[in-house]
């Protein structure tokens, strides 16, 4: 079963199945390497981080948790290089008008 963000044959993957039948809507569209390029980089991140614990999340609220601490850090904490001044998402996000 395959479970990426790109069609295979054709068709829908099983996660495109799952997320449609979440009412989630993907970003990503096949053939524009600079969205998949983020969106793949972003997996990458959470991947490289997951692996790194010592202890594995055992349930689906454990895993939530480490998720919305990743997500915390990506969107709080991390400086991003292509913001001005470094800025993090939520600091570019809440200063638009």
């Amino acid at each position: 079963m395959r479970l990426t963000s790109h069609r295979y044959r054709g068709g829908r993957t099983a996660l495109e199945h799952e997320l449609r039948a979440r009412g989630i809507v993907q970003n990503g569209r096949p053939d524009h390497p600079n969205t998949q390029c983020k969106v793949e980089r972003f997996e990458a991140a959470m991947k490289k981080l997951l692996r790194a614990q010592t202890a594995q999340p055992r349930t689906l609220s454990d895993l939530q948790t480490l998720l919305d601490t990743f997500a915390d850090h990506c969107n709080h904490h991390r400086p991003l290089r292509s913001l001005p001044h470094q800025a993090t998402p939520a600091t570019a996000y809440t200063a638009r008008p």
